[in-house]
């Protein structure tokens, strides 16, 4: 592997550190630092952390800066955030990508921080391309992966993929170019990049000046184009995803950890149908889309995505793994209207969430968000869950069976006495 360090003497190397200096200090962030060296190649990871408690797993997206979680952590109270810094981004030693298998190296690389952090099992906190890390990381050592929380579309899911606009830097020769355009000159230009991944222009507006100098200068380092050109490389073609590193069907099953997925409604990276989809294959998963938020939603709703984030963790500390008959709720969560639905027990599912934000998830079964009527298609899909939120805060299940469409209420109650709606 080429050797490309960084030299801390480097004027752009101190502009980067000063920036990523200043995002934190207007979010009153007061991050520990030190260096893991991969086993192998030698290569050095960067890795910082952030407050006290249960250690929390972050992965960013992109090449792998983390400096944009500044935006949530200050809503992530109570827990020791570990961010990975993945090598080629957030001032970890720059890398070509295309020197390395691509899977084999994320679980190498995740293994060997956790290793020297001394933790033997954790929940992650992942963005897109470190999405997929982690769900690479929950499949291939599983007994490292306590929960996933996948905050914005996960890289190369199914038909997830990047926008047309990003896809084109995958092009040899033509990446390079198109990446040089795009870099921004200032930091007046530096979020204009968030147009792509589907933020309005009002959430960009409302970010700090202090996020875009960083964005600037991180972008300026000197192996970021080669880091970022050759992840695109290895990972996309024009057409979407190379098919090799996409995760499909049949792997989704086989991640039976606890799953989050938090899902701007506008982020160009995946349709909410497609998050629906992963919804329903995951043995146990829940889905929260937020209105209006692009690839990076806790920019638009950092309180919002902070809430779900926190319960979802503390949910992960009451419960046990999918399969088991104790199926226990974290304090302060509504007691259910009647036990677990039997189709979701038998495949290890979980009703989960509050008020008129929920989804029922199960190996066999994929529940509506309240106020809809249609579930998510599916072959493999026997029984179809229905969450109904009537004025108090309970859980109701619809036995085995789709239900005929267009029939009237009346029959449907008939037909279902037990069934509210």
């Amino acid at each position: 592997m080429k050797n490309l360090t960084l030299d801390p003497h480097d004027p752009r190397v101190a502009a980067a550190r000063d920036a990523e200096e200043q995002l934190n200090t207007f979010y009153d962030l007061e991050p520990r630092e030190h260096v893991v060296t991969l086993p192998g190649s030698g290569l050095r990871v960067r890795v910082t952390e952030v407050g006290e408690g249960p250690p929390l797993l972050v992965v960013p997206g992109n090449t792998g800066d983390g400096f944009p979680f500044a935006t949530l952590l200050p809503h992530l109270a109570g827990y020791r955030i570990v961010i990975v810094q993945r090598p080629g981004g957030g001032l970890s030693e720059g890398m070509d990508h295309r020197e390395v298998d691509m899977r084999e190296f994320a679980v190498e690389t995740l293994t060997a921080v956790l290793d020297d952090l001394g933790l033997e099992r954790v929940p992650v906190l992942a963005h897109s391309m470190g999405g997929e890390w982690s769900l690479w990381l929950a499949l291939d050592r599983p007994e490292r992966v306590s929960g996933l929380a996948l905050v914005g579309v996960p890289g190369n899911v199914l038909d997830s993929c990047p926008p047309l606009s990003l896809r084109l830097t995958s092009i040899r020769g033509l990446g390079t170019l198109i990446l040089r355009a795009v870099i921004p000159r200032s930091a007046k230009t530096a979020l204009n990049g968030l147009k792509v991944t589907g933020h309005s222009p009002e959430s960009i507006a409302r970010q700090p000046e202090a996020l875009a100098a960083c964005y600037l200068a991180f972008g300026r380092l000197p192996h970021y184009e080669v880091s970022t050109v050759s992840l695109m490389q290895v990972m996309n073609r024009l057409r979407g995803a190379v098919p090799r590193f996409r995760l499909t069907e049949a792997d989704l099953r086989r991640i039976t950890q606890p799953v989050l997925m938090v899902w701007g409604t506008s982020d160009p990276f995946g349709s909410v149908a497609t998050a629906q989809r992963i919804a329903a294959i995951l043995p146990d998963a829940q889905l929260q889309t937020i209105d209006g938020a692009g690839h990076l939603p806790w920019l638009d709703e950092p309180a919002r995505c902070g809430e779900l984030v926190s319960g979802f963790l503390a949910a992960l500390g009451t419960r046990h793994h999918p399969g088991t008959t104790d199926e226990r709720r974290p304090e302060g969560w509504p007691a259910p209207h009647q036990p677990a639905v039997p189709a979701a027990r038998r495949g290890g599912g979980w009703c989960r969430g509050g008020g008129g934000d929920r989804w029922c998830v199960g190996r066999d079964g994929v529940a509506t968000t309240p106020g809809g009527d249609d579930a998510v298609d599916g072959e493999r899909l026997r029984a179809r869950l229905r969450v109904h939120h009537a004025g108090h805060d309970g859980w109701t299940g619809a036995p085995p069976g789709p239900r005929p469409t267009g029939e009237p209420p009346a029959r449907r109650r008939a037909r279902h006495p037990h069934r509210r709606g």
